[in-house]
């Protein structure tokens, strides 16, 4: 980082005004972000809202997926508060970053309603974090996929994309702080910065050692694997995965794939196309129905289900009462036809109900 790259980026130096009261703010200690989020919160009117987070599985492994979830265990918000959302959402109504305000709480099962700097509105309901091995699932935790947002840490805000932030660099401490911090804005006008130290914009000695070692390994291995031929190289690839304990069934030359979750959803979605049921599914795959149901969920809401995939799942129990519920009460919240029918019928029949409802009544329905 050259002296006039230093001097530009000196440039979007600010001192804090009333306009930036809507921005997110970076800071590299743990203390004042707890610190301005908590004072902010306090400042605003109303109830408080808190959401506990659920868990479940080996312990350890739930540990490690609560390190590494940006929402908190108790997540405590009000109308008014500045929040962020942790992850991405499968639909595409926002990312890991995406910015709003908690402008209410919905009427039947309380999940914070947001609406984004861009004016869209939200209903936040609760997301899965999960580690899962050959499909089944080890451990995981449920949670809103929110953060309270006036502030957040440096750390925490690896992987997101900002419009804007107010950024805090006096006080940096480690190497590549800086870089963390100001590349989580999209442009240059959206970045204010309230300090700039030495260190923040340093990269460690021992990084830019490896660096010059990496490129120059690449750059003899590139030149060794021009001089091969296409049999050789399939050879060392071959050999490097049963090195590392794999074993080949089918000799190939591309590079061999961990399954994905794309995959995952694809096994059910061949299996529910082939008219296989719920329980057949579910005990094809070694998982429970619930995750069978979420899987059908997540396709129906892509696009990848269609109504005649499923069309073998709709003389489930008790459906047409369901379904008749439905349009009274709305199929956006389950909880109010939950609390109609007393709790006589689970959670999981209601969403499988769901999934086969269409709009308008039949005769046998109405009668």
């Amino acid at each position: 980082m050259d002296e006039s790259k230093i001097k530009y980026l000196s440039e979007r130096r600010v001192k804090i005004t009333p306009e930036h009261d809507g921005i997110t703010k970076l800071f590299p200690h743990n203390a004042d972000v707890h610190r301005l989020n908590e004072r902010e919160l306090i400042k605003l009117q109303g109830e408080v809202h808190c959401f506990v987070m659920e868990s479940r599985g080996n312990p350890k492994m739930m540990e490690q997926l609560k390190r590494g979830c940006l929402s908190p265990e108790r997540l405590e918000l009000k109308i008014g508060a500045k929040v962020m959302f942790t992850r991405n959402s499968m639909e595409g109504k926002f990312v890991n970053g995406t910015t709003g305000t908690v402008i209410g709480f919905h009427q039947y099962d309380d999940f914070p309603i947001i609406e984004t700097r861009a004016g869209k509105r939200i209903i936040a309901e609760p997301a899965d974090w999960s580690i899962e091995h050959e499909f089944q699932v080890l451990a995981s935790i449920t949670q809103v996929p929110l953060m309270l947002a006036w502030a957040i840490t440096i750390h925490k805000s690896q992987g997101m994309s900002l419009d804007a932030a107010v950024i805090d660099l006096a006080q940096a401490f480690e190497y590549g702080q800086g870089y963390v911090a100001i590349s989580r804005v999209r442009t240059l006008a959206g970045l204010y910065l309230l300090g700039l130290n030495k260190r923040a914009l340093e990269v460690h000695p021992d990084i830019l050692a490896k660096d010059v070692e990496f490129r120059t390994q690449s750059a003899e291995a590139m030149e060794k694997f021009h001089g091969m031929n296409v049999r050789e190289v399939r050879s060392l690839q071959e050999k490097f995965i049963t090195d590392c304990g794999g074993k080949i069934e089918v000799s190939i030359a591309l590079p061999i794939l961990a399954p994905s979750k794309t995959n995952i959803y694809a096994e059910t979605l061949a299996l529910v196309k082939s008219g296989k049921t719920i329980k057949e599914i579910a005990a094809a795959r070694s998982l429970t129905e619930g995750t069978i149901v979420s899987h059908l969920e997540k396709l129906r809401a892509r696009g990848d289900l269609s109504e005649q995939d499923i069309t073998h799942l709709a003389d489930i129990k008790d459906a047409k009462k369901i379904h008749v519920a439905m349009r009274r009460l709305g199929t956006e919240a389950l909880k109010p036809i939950f609390e109609f029918f007393n709790g006589r019928i689970p959670y999981d029949a209601l969403r499988l109900a769901r999934l086969t409802f269409k709009e308008g009544s039949t005769d046998s329905e109405k009668s």
